[in-house]
């Protein structure tokens, strides 16, 4: 956690005290500098925040943490205008799209996309130590919080400097990883680069564009979610500014009047400012959703003249999505009444007897896109009482996948199916001694895994990292 002038729980943040930068030493009036006081309170806040969450569980702090609502309360004692918040969630809370780690993805990004600019001064990558050229931002490079050494790895990072406002950096999403839809945001951590932003002082914006595979744009500025281009203050370029990056997370759900099952470009548009340069790392989509339904099917008997059942739904589903039901009862001799369009309906079954009865559920998503999801299970219908063949119990590991895939709980005669976000379905195999080979054609992506048994479908969400 940062404000312009120091770190806010640090103690280390007074390098050349007898300086005459205005930023260094703690006395010096007007140098933005917290005091004691209000450095405690905000580690109390901050830190109570991580170790209740990530030790507790308490999933109340999540939003402080994720970047989601990064005002602390009031109780920490903070300017809330001048507090940012570097956050990187794990691999299987993120999608990653371009990690720019590597020299690679100055042309190709992480997910095998192309990587193109236009009117850049300059773009490399840096700062990752080891292999990685170090950046060098400011003469003192040691006190760059995340720079790497020869022997230490730290934050690669592109930097790029553009002198007009045509210029932008681009990638593009191959068409298997286009669909968004199952991420909330779209996130990268980045810092002004105050050495070659000229004139220096002045904080920096731009554009983020998606654009869908129709050609269609949606923006959004970085200013209308975070400061973290403000110019680090501080006049030493041998000690201060130091470079810090911060996370920018912009809600997908903002860039209205697109396709996000199919976005084709994420643009980078340096047109808000004349000239200016950037230092940005970890450009990815965060923040998993639901996958497309998770349909789940109760019921219950009523004995009686009739075989009357009882069904209710009780999918999983994101609160923004709206559902669509379509049940079929299987017993066609019942006419127009084998299928209802209610949520929990009744079904009068015409005789004893064993019925497969269906439930499709179509969920519309705020995005656009319309997820489609199949439940069936088996019902035994007795002169005095009603049986359910019941779902196993079924596991996947690993999860995430790499080349192969355990599942437990199957017995010989069970199937997998494998499809993507689009509803293609991409592989169907026999489960045969609880493993199966992951094709290597499969890209990195999220898979919506179904086992298929005589009880029924299970459902789960699959994700492939190789």
């Amino acid at each position: 956690v940062w404000t312009p002038g120091s770190y806010i729980a640090g103690t280390s943040d007074d390098w050349g005290a007898t300086n005459t930068d205005p930023f260094c030493g703690a006395s010096v009036a007007g140098n933005g500098r917290l005091d004691t006081g209000v450095q405690k309170a905000a580690f109390n806040a901050y830190g109570a925040a991580f170790f209740r969450m990530h030790v507790g569980g308490d999933t109340s702090f999540a939003p402080l943490l994720r970047v989601e609502d990064i005002y602390p309360p009031t109780s920490s004692r903070l300017d809330t205008t001048q507090v940012y918040v570097s956050y990187h969630p794990g691999i299987g809370q993120r999608k990653d799209i371009n990690r720019i780690d590597t020299a690679t993805n100055i042309t190709t990004n992480t997910i095998a996309g192309a990587v193109v600019q236009s009117g850049l001064t300059s773009s490399l990558i840096c700062g990752g130590g080891l292999t990685v050229p170090l950046c060098g931002i400011s003469t003192a490079q040691a006190k760059e919080p995340h720079r790497g050494t020869s022997s230490l790895k730290g934050l690669a990072q592109m930097s790029m400097r553009w002198r007009d406002t045509n210029a932008y950096y681009q990638n593009e999403i191959p068409v298997a990883d286009q669909n968004t839809t199952m991420f909330k945001s779209l996130s990268f951590r980045v810092a002004q680069n105050y050495k070659d932003t000229k004139p220096s002082g002045a904080d920096l914006d731009y554009t983020v564009e998606l654009e869908d595979a129709t050609g269609k744009i949606a923006t959004k500025k970085v200013s209308e979610y975070s400061g973290a281009l403000f110019f680090q203050p501080g006049t030493r370029t041998n000690i201060l500014p130091k470079t810090v990056f911060n996370t920018v997370k912009i809600p997908l759900i903002d860039f209205v009047g697109i396709d996000q099952t199919k976005i084709k470009y994420i643009r980078f548009r340096y047109n808000a400012a004349d000239s200016g340069a950037v230092l940005v790392s970890d450009i990815a989509l965060m923040d998993n959703v639901l996958p497309c339904g998770i349909v789940k099917v109760l019921f219950k008997d009523s004995l009686g003249k009739a075989y009357d059942v009882f069904f209710k739904d009780s999918t999983l589903k994101n609160a923004q999505d709206s559902l669509v039901w379509l049940w079929k009862f299987g017993d066609p001799a019942s006419g127009l009444a084998d299928t209802s369009s209610m949520q929990h309906p009744k079904h009068s079954y015409t005789t004893a007897g064993a019925y497969t009865a269906c439930l499709y559920v179509w969920a519309y998503r705020s995005t656009g896109m319309v997820c489609k999801d199949t439940f069936c299970k088996t019902i035994t219908l007795l002169p005095n009482s009603i049986s359910e063949q019941h779902m196993r119990h079924i596991v996947l590991s690993p999860n995430p996948a790499n080349n192969y895939l355990n599942i437990y709980g199957t017995i010989p005669g069970d199937e997998l199916e494998l499809q993507n976000l689009y509803g293609q379905r991409l592989l169907q195999e026999k489960i045969v001694n609880n493993q199966i080979v992951i094709p290597a054609f499969l890209p990195n992506g999220i898979y919506i895994a179904t086992i298929i048994t005589p009880q029924g479908r299970s459902q789960q969400k699959l994700m492939i990292v190789r």
